[in-house]
């Protein structure tokens, strides 16, 4: 005669199979979380290169100009740029997608891990770009003109911003020039990694000799 599984013997296999169904859940849910954390990482970076892109591209269709002439004959131009290590403010065309057409400033700050939250700890490395429509020449890197709309990217670490000259020095800074630099790059403090580069385009001198 055969004999049956008793209740001891069911609740142990009852109690292995609980066990081992907890453990292949567990396993899932951690699968799932890094699935999750990886597609965040991978969209925050799409979301920088584009971004960055997008601030590489304005600045190759920087707008060569100089602010408008005071009548002081012994004062030089300034051109309509300026920028430190941690701020850069320029004026770039867009061409009208899908904003409206004509010339913009663009202000890029950017703020490292030092400046630290209220509760929440070192602040996250960021860029944070102004953008307003330039209607008026005279207004450049003031609080006048039109209202400026603004965009934050978290950065995976501090940068800086350098500035190459065309004579092929570098500075940490580049104001009251008469000329624009050659390339501006964006990178860590200890210059291992470029996060960007972009070329800027260079004004043609007003003497130059067309050859025949």
């Amino acid at each position: 005669m055969r004999r049956g599984f008793s209740l001891v013997e069911m609740m142990i296999a009852l109690a292995l199979t609980a066990v081992a169904i907890a453990i292949m859940s567990e396993g899932v849910r951690r699968a799932i979380d890094f699935e999750q954390s990886l597609t965040g990482v991978r969209q925050e970076r799409e979301v920088q290169t584009a971004t960055l892109e997008a601030v590489r591209a304005r600045l190759e269709r920087l707008v060569p100009a100089t602010r408008p002439a005071t009548g002081n004959e012994t004062e030089s131009a300034e051109i309509l740029f300026a920028g430190d290590a941690q701020r850069l403010v320029f004026v770039a065309a867009d061409p009208g997608y899908p904003s409206i057409a004509g010339l913009y400033e663009y202000r890029l700050i950017l703020s490292g891990p030092s400046e630290a939250d209220d509760e929440t700890g070192p602040a996250t490395p960021r860029l944070t770009v102004f953008r307003r429509r330039l209607t008026d020449i005279a207004a450049f890197n003031t609080d006048r003109g039109e209202p400026a709309q603004s965009w934050e990217l978290p950065l995976p670490k501090a940068l800086t911003f350098r500035y190459i000259a065309p004579s092929g020095g570098s500075s940490d800074g580049w104001t009251d020039r008469a000329n624009y630099p050659a390339l501006v790059m964006l990178e860590t403090g200890d210059a291992e990694f470029a996060a960007m580069t972009a070329s800027l385009p260079q004004p043609r001198p007003d003497d130059e000799e067309t050859s025949e």
